[in-house]
């Protein structure tokens, strides 16, 4: 007790607040992975025919993209290299001039 106010304990209201969302996000899960479930076992086969052609052009674009995420990475990655490799060349550039006009 200070100053005549009641501590109020606050981890368990923040726990509490935690289970209430709990029970809420869980009956949300159920309430779409249920109806998902039995769509999904109950559904009915297409009995249509898909076409190698269309099997190659989605093995393309899949391929596309993930060679696109990888030169994304690298580029992101070889970034600071290519900046110290430019200070490098900079910094023997200017010390080679300072060298050549030491010499005359």
């Amino acid at each position: 007790m200070i100053d005549g106010v009641r501590d109020i304990d606050t981890r368990s209201a923040f726990r509490r607040s935690f289970v209430t969302g709990d029970e809420t996000m869980r009956d949300l899960r159920l309430a779409i992975l249920l109806p998902a479930l039995w769509l999904g076992l109950h559904a009915a086969p297409a009995m249509a025919y898909i076409g190698p052609g269309a099997g190659i052009t989605m093995l393309g674009a899949l391929w596309g993209v993930i060679v696109a995420v990888f030169l994304a990475i690298g580029a992101v990655l070889f970034w600071p290299i290519r900046a110290l490799l430019r200070r490098r060349r900079r910094h023997a550039a200017v010390t080679t001039a300072a060298a050549q006009d030491e010499g005359r």
